[in-house]
């Protein structure tokens, strides 16, 4: 976990962030923030998220940044949670179609995370909504995996 979680809704040491770049346009809007949650691994996790308005795209830039723990392997997993209304259709190993009523977003995953899909799992708890306190409703949950020794970017895109 990025927070220290000690209770419901308490948290003994919370992820710092920090805001390293905001840009609004007419064309593309862009932001990047890192936070401090793996201080105590020597990582830091950084992202960059850039909508370019008439491409219609999302592309989304996780850089994990091993610092001086570079000579360990370090295990890496990025969440991608559905709606439960969300209908998703594996188009390719790390490509998928998510369609909801009449809209249609494409997803393409990182090629080097391993993709595992999850839905209403318990051990360990994936693939859940929860529309209000106390209630949880399956969902599916994309799982990405990978094992990073040095500085990694991972890049997933969206297209609406």
């Amino acid at each position: 976990n990025q927070s220290e979680i000690t209770g419901t809704f308490t948290y003994g040491k919370k992820a710092g962030v920090r805001i390293i770049k905001v840009k609004i346009g007419e064309e593309e809007d862009e932001i990047t923030a890192s936070h401090d949650g793996y201080e105590n691994l020597g990582i830091i996790h950084q992202r960059e998220i850039i909508h370019e308005k008439k491409k219609r795209e999302i592309m989304i830039l996780d850089t994990i940044n091993c610092g001086n723990q570079k000579e360990k392997e370090h295990p890496l997993a990025i969440f991608f949670n559905l709606h439960p209304k969300v209908k998703l259709v594996k188009l390719t190993e790390n490509n998928y179609d998510l369609i909801n009523d009449k809209t249609k977003i494409k997803l393409t995953l990182d090629q080097n995370l391993k993709i595992q899909e999850h839905c209403g799992e318990t051990n360990p708890i994936l693939g859940w909504y929860s529309p209000q306190f106390g209630v949880k409703v399956p969902a599916v949950c994309l799982e990405g995996k990978a094992q990073i020794r040095e500085t990694t970017v991972f890049k997933t895109l969206i297209n609406y």
